[in-house]
């Protein structure tokens, strides 16, 4: 049997998984007088895109490997890539979830909430072989390829829907918390979807829920890689003692 490859990690060190974050923009105009007013972005024609570089304003978020151990050579680092779809979508393609984490917060700082919002997060559920030909190819590939596909499982349009369903169907309050906790449970237990979209709820319940909810996908898909196939969010949850 041959042995496993370590999992492909990114520039900066963390484990390389593909996530884009979607915006609602309300006024394009004011995004892109942030965007050229930022150090830190850059404008790359080629691609018709703006890439978010660890630079300037962006040099002290706090990765694997911080600012001052990226050779030289490789300055400046792209850590994200801003795409606009209309005047009123973008998205934001990143690399890992610390770089989600971190990019969100950044620039809800600098982006005022009414010029643009977060409004969901498209994630593949998967870790990738770190051999130089798939880095080589992963860099190359359009991330369109993962994230514009017919079987994206929708965890918020399920769970809404199954809310729905138990307040259709039964009127007692401790009832319908019941079961959707047993469905919520029922869910951490199935393996993750390749790819999967998330609403942000950024704005409602912080930053720190987002956050644990990534790190618990990464954490079932390290343990995958590692040889536990049967790993799921509900054992990783478990071994955290969350909740």
């Amino acid at each position: 049997m041959a042995q496993q490859q370590p999992a492909l990690r990114t520039s900066t060190g963390e484990f390389f998984q593909l996530i884009r974050v979607y915006y609602q923009v309300f006024n394009p105009k004011t995004v892109l007088g942030v965007f050229r007013k930022l150090r830190c972005m850059k404008f790359d024609r080629s691609r018709n895109r703006w890439v978010w570089l660890f630079e300037k304003e962006a040099k002290k978020l706090r990765f694997s490997m911080p600012y001052n151990q990226v050779p030289r050579q490789m300055r400046p680092l792209v850590i994200g890539a801003f795409f606009f779809r209309s005047d009123n979508q973008m998205h934001l393609d990143l690399r890992s979830s610390e770089r989600t984490v971190a990019a969100i917060e950044f620039f809800d700082k600098h982006i005022n909430r009414r010029a643009a919002k977060v409004t969901h997060l498209r994630i593949v559920n998967k870790l990738f072989e770190s051999s130089q030909d798939n880095a080589q190819q992963l860099i190359k590939q359009s991330p369109d390829a993962f994230f514009e596909r017919d079987d994206i499982a929708r965890l918020g349009d399920d769970l809404t829907e199954k809310l729905e369903q138990v307040k259709t169907e039964h009127q007692d309050f401790e009832v319908r918390q019941q079961m959707a906790l047993d469905w919520i449970e029922q869910y951490a237990q199935s393996p993750l979807p390749e790819v999967e979209e998330m609403p942000a709820n950024f704005y409602e319940d912080g930053l720190d829920a987002l956050e644990v909810s990534l790190n618990l996908r990464k954490l079932e898909l390290i343990e995958r890689w590692q040889g536990n196939q049967q790993a799921n969010m509900l054992d990783i949850i478990k071994k955290l003692n969350i909740g």
